[in-house]
């Protein structure tokens, strides 16, 4: 469903140029004045959106807020480089800073989340010692997940000379840095605290952990009907996973392959999922920890509180969700879920544990006026593109 223009990772070099070549708006006037915002983004409901619509992430201080009043916004854009900071703000001096790495050329795995997490430490500590004069030392070092992709974190402690940061004291900095994989790039995360500083009174900053788990990456859609063989089954590129096209398995005739690198979607051209539905299959890695039948299903329960309702939203639906139940497909432990939207549309999404993934199969499908999900949606269908799914791990 998702695609965008890739830079080589070479280009990416700068690496959270927050201390030059920035273009800065916010902050104050003569130290007395809040200064207005002239953003290339974009901010809505505390969310700010990157110009090119590439990622979104949550602002550390509320819109209207004393703190958000004061607080700086520094953005680049170049050649597919995306990076903005927030902060500092009124009485919070803490910088939160977010940059993304595409991979290029699409759909390749360069570079792994080791080597852009490597190459990122290392320019962190050489700017740290530039800017600060003081050397920061790793506190911490961890294998991590945010929001169930993989990721790495770091937590740095400098101790900034007296006369560095304004102060007669030498003031403690600690740096918590995420290097999120996400599909088509790397996402990454790097919270500045100073220690003694805090929010106005009343007034709440995220946390370095939440600002991460608020990084939203789009993946733009590109057309891959070419992955679909004569008899309709389509190949992911980068795994060993297929499944028959609802084309040929149910006789829809116009149904598009659009597919990212862990997903694919099959709907009418433009995503009209309202003509015949919208069919996709999401891949994601199967946990270390997820070794027995009855974990994956506590799980997969809990996942689709969040998924029934958000999954879809994009295309306008407002979904609740209605049931869950353990089940089977050729012969593996399943979940399946049912969210419907009154009078709307009904998504039946169902996961499946294999060895190596956890497979998310799902088809939104609407509803006549006056319908049910027994009467509309149609169910063997629907169980013909589950039981296509092979995965040959």
């Amino acid at each position: 469903m998702h695609k965008h223009t890739f830079v080589n990772f070479a280009l990416a070099s700068l690496l959270f140029v927050g201390f030059a070549g920035c273009s800065t708006t916010g902050g104050d006037i003569g130290g007395l004045f809040p200064a207005p915002k002239f953003l290339k983004g974009s901010i809505e409901n505390n969310v700010y959106t990157s110009k090119d619509k590439l990622f979104s992430i949550a602002i550390p201080h509320k819109q209207g807020s004393y703190e958000y009043k004061y607080m700086q916004v520094k953005e680049e854009y170049h050649n597919g480089y995306d990076y903005v900071s927030f902060g500092p703000a009124a009485f919070d001096q803490s910088i939160y800073r977010v940059e993304v790495v595409p991979r290029a050329p699409p759909g390749e795995a360069r570079p792994s989340l080791n080597e852009a997490a490597s190459k990122f430490l290392m320019q962190v500590e050489q700017m740290m010692q530039n800017a600060y004069g003081a050397q920061a030392v790793v506190t911490q070092s961890n294998k991590t997940q945010v929001n169930g992709r993989n990721a790495l974190y770091w937590q740095l402690k400098q101790v900034v000379p007296a006369g560095k940061l304004n102060s007669s004291n030498p003031v403690t900095l600690t740096h918590d840095v995420y290097v999120i994989d996400f599909d088509d790039a790397v996402g990454i995360v790097w919270v500045q605290n100073q220690t003694g500083a805090s929010s106005s009174p009343g007034e709440k900053s995220l946390t370095p952990e939440q600002f991460a788990s608020s990084l939203k990456i789009k993946q733009v859609a590109y057309n891959a009907d070419q992955r679909l063989t004569s008899a309709g089954v389509y190949h992911f590129a980068k795994y060993p996973v297929s499944v028959v096209s609802p084309a040929v398995l149910c006789n829809e005739p116009g149904l598009i392959a659009v597919e990212a690198d862990s997903s694919v979607d099959f709907a009418a051209s433009d995503h009209l999922w309202q003509t015949a539905g919208d069919f996709a299959v999401q891949l994601y890695a199967r946990p270390e920890k997820l070794t027995g039948t009855g974990r994956f299903f506590d799980v997969s329960k809990k996942y689709f509180i969040s998924y029934i309702p958000n999954d879809r939203k994009s295309l306008g639906v407002s979904l609740k969700l209605t049931s869950t139940k353990q089940t089977q497909v050729n012969g593996l432990p399943a979940v399946q879920a049912i969210g419907i939207e009154e009078t709307q549309a009904v998504l039946v999404a169902t996961s499946i544990l294999t060895k190596s993934r956890i497979i998310v199969v799902s088809l939104l499908y609407p509803l006549k006026s006056g319908g049910t999900p027994e009467s509309d949606f149609p169910w063997s269908c629907y169980a013909k593109f589950v039981a296509s799914v092979n995965d040959q791990d």
